[in-house]
């Protein structure tokens, strides 16, 4: 019967989910309000950690494109071991980055745009980053790829 307001902080998303209306979501000293409840808030939540790992690995490689460019090169005709391990690791990479990017391209596509609100305006925004930086990090280990398969 009580029709106050009630301010709730909680770590359990089942909960938040069944009684909540709007949430307050407290991410890096701003705050996001969302009218729909917890339901709202998860997909959201999910393009936000998908753009902080999209970043840690662009920046994981940019370190290491700039240790090998700092590195002396020998010109070798042969293509050696630790080059050989490196392809395979990239191809690796390469395919986890494109499956990133499907989901990425299948969240945007199903995205509904005509119910854009200032939350669902920055999901699309993240998306759209998270997007961009893949296709950037993607480019650059074809790159990378193709300078380590010239070697051979």
């Amino acid at each position: 019967d009580f029709e106050g307001s009630i301010i709730l902080i909680s770590h359990d998303r089942a909960f938040l989910s069944n009684v909540t209306n709007k949430v307050w979501l407290l991410d890096n000293a701003k705050i996001e309000s969302f009218q729909g409840g917890y339901d709202q808030v998860q997909p959201y939540l999910e393009a936000l950690q998908l753009e902080n790992e999209l970043s840690a690995n662009l920046n994981v490689n940019e370190a290491e494109t700039t240790k090998r460019q700092n590195e002396s090169v020998v010109p070798d005709k042969k293509t050696s071991n630790k080059d050989k391990e490196k392809i395979k690791e990239l191809q690796s990479a390469i395919q986890k980055t494109e499956e990133k990017l499907a989901i990425i391209e299948e969240k945007i596509a199903n995205f509904d745009y005509s119910k854009l609100n200032d939350p669902k305006n920055g999901e699309f925004a993240i998306l759209s980053n998270a997007k961009e930086l893949l296709e950037n990090q993607l480019m650059d280990f074809y790159s990378e790829q193709e300078s380590l398969e010239k070697k051979s």
